[in-house]
């Protein structure tokens, strides 16, 4: 199912709000596809985005290509990992 973009779509897990989805270049795999947009300010402590997703923020955008995970440590950080987050992370892509 195709959202265009800026809507906002509910997730069922973590509750995190998509912004919608954006076609990009994915940086591991050189091809076009699609990616969950998520503003990072919704990001609970623990959460996941597997890629190809993007986080949004008001000074920088973070893609995460196919393959890779971000996660949201208590610190605010995120971290960038191959497959998969600690398995106390709560998966939030659609």
């Amino acid at each position: 199912r195709r959202v265009p973009a800026g809507v906002a779509v509910p997730l069922s897990s973590g509750g995190v709000t998509r912004l919608g989805v954006r076609r990009l270049i994915d940086p591991v795999t050189g091809e076009a596809t699609q990616a969950n947009v998520f503003p990072r300010h919704d990001l609970d402590i623990g959460a996941r985005a597997d890629g190809p997703a993007v986080i949004t923020e008001d000074e920088t955008t973070i893609v995460i290509p196919a393959g890779f995970a971000a996660c949201r440590w208590p610190d605010g950080t995120l971290e960038l990992t191959r497959e998969r987050c600690s398995a106390s992370s709560k998966e939030v892509s659609a």
